[in-house]
């Protein structure tokens, strides 16, 4: 359990942030097509927002248990790779297409700077931002904060990274 909960944050802020490096690219934003290696660490606070009404006492306990454990835990990183194609960013691919109850808005955008707004509704009701600025056409920097829930059981998900163009080939990445 100690792990869902850690990975929900690292996932939800890395898949944002991966998000976000293909969004751009589609807006013109200046890097390379092909294989990009993103390192991004992320640091969650607050209560996930999982419904334990519906669980035993056992796995009530096990839920409630792996929370306390998270809350102070340290920040975590994670290194991904990913093949950024012209097909994938035509298709607009990741952050919109994850969850359909998501929009996405652009507040800045330029060849160099590209700020992004997200609001999603449904079950996991989720707002937040993200910032992705190039650094040269084979670096970015990205920052993302995101909030996940609303009322008791809410989550923070801060997380900064860069990610960096490796080869116009990608090999078996996808």
């Amino acid at each position: 359990m100690k792990g869902q909960f850690r990975s929900i944050g690292t996932l939800l802020a890395g898949g944002a942030l991966l998000a976000g490096v293909v969004l751009v690219r589609a807006q013109s934003f200046d890097m390379k097509l092909g294989l990009w290696e993103a390192t991004i660490t992320s640091q969650t606070s607050g209560v996930p927002p999982i419904d334990t009404s519906k669980l035993t006492p056992e796995q009530r306990a096990r839920v409630e248990e792996a929370i306390k454990a998270r809350q102070g835990a340290a920040p975590t990183t994670r290194t991904t790779k990913e093949c950024i194609t012209k097909e994938k960013l035509d298709k607009g691919l990741f952050g919109q297409r994850n969850d359909p109850n998501c929009k996405w808005t652009i507040v800045a955008n330029s060849s160099t700077v590209q700020d992004r707004k997200v609001e999603c509704t449904g079950e996991q009701k989720t707002t937040g931002e993200m910032r992705i600025e190039s650094l040269s056409p084979d670096s970015v920097r990205m920052t993302t904060k995101m909030t996940v829930g609303d009322g008791a059981r809410t989550m923070n998900i801060e997380a900064a990274g860069t990610a960096r163009w490796i080869s116009a080939a990608c090999g078996d990445v996808k």
